[in-house]
C-alpha cells in the first residue's frame, strides 16, 4: 500500500517531468544498449535514445548520463537525446562563468601548432605563443602533456 508521503512524493515529481524541453540537459541512467541507441530513463512518459555512435565504448545499464534534448517525440514516441551536444554545453558553460569571474582554468597541452598551443581545457583552445610567459618561449614542445593554467 503507497503512503500518503510516497503519493505527494509521486505527484511533485510528475510536475518535473512535464518540464522537460528542448535545448536542455537532463539526467537519466542507461536502461538498455541497442544497435541504433542508447536508451535512457529521464523520469518522463516515455524514455530518450541517444544514437549509438555517440559513444566510443557502449555505456552500461544503470549509469547515468548527462544528455541535451534535440527533439521530443520522435518517430517512434521516443526524445532524442545528445550525449555530445550535452557535454559541450557543459564545457561551454564552465569557460563562460570562469571567464566571466575572470578564473583560472587547468588545462593539458594537447600539441604545438603555428604561433603557440592547443589546450585542452574540456574542449581544445588555442593559446598563443607569446601569452605562454613575459619573454619569448622557443622550445614550445616542451609543454606537451604539461598541465598549465590558463585564463
Amino acid at each position: 500500500m503507497t503512503t500518503k508521503k510516497e503519493l505527494k512524493q509521486l505527484y511533485e515529481e510528475s510536475f518535473a517531468r512535464e518540464s522537460i524541453r528542448q535545448n536542455q540537459i537532463v539526467e537519466g541512467r542507461v536502461i538498455q544498449v541497442e544497435d541504433e541507441g542508447v536508451l535512457i530513463d529521464i523520469g518522463y512518459k516515455v524514455e530518450g535514445i541517444i544514437p549509438r555512435r555517440e559513444f566510443r565504448e557502449p555505456p552500461k545499464a544503470g549509469e547515468k548520463i548527462s544528455a541535451y534534448v534535440v527533439k521530443r517525440g520522435g518517430g517512434e514516441g521516443l526524445i532524442l537525446l545528445s550525449k555530445k551536444r550535452a557535454e559541450e554545453t557543459i564545457i561551454w558553460q564552465k569557460l563562460s562563468e570562469a571567464y566571466e569571474k575572470q578564473k583560472l582554468l587547468e588545462g593539458t597541452v594537447r600539441k604545438k601548432v603555428k604561433g603557440g598551443l592547443m589546450v585542452d581545457v574540456g574542449g581544445e583552445g588555442f593559446l598563443p605563443g607569446s601569452h605562454l610567459d613575459l619573454f619569448p618561449r622557443y622550445n614550445l614542445e616542451e609543454f606537451i602533456g604539461k598541465k598549465i593554467k590558463v585564463r
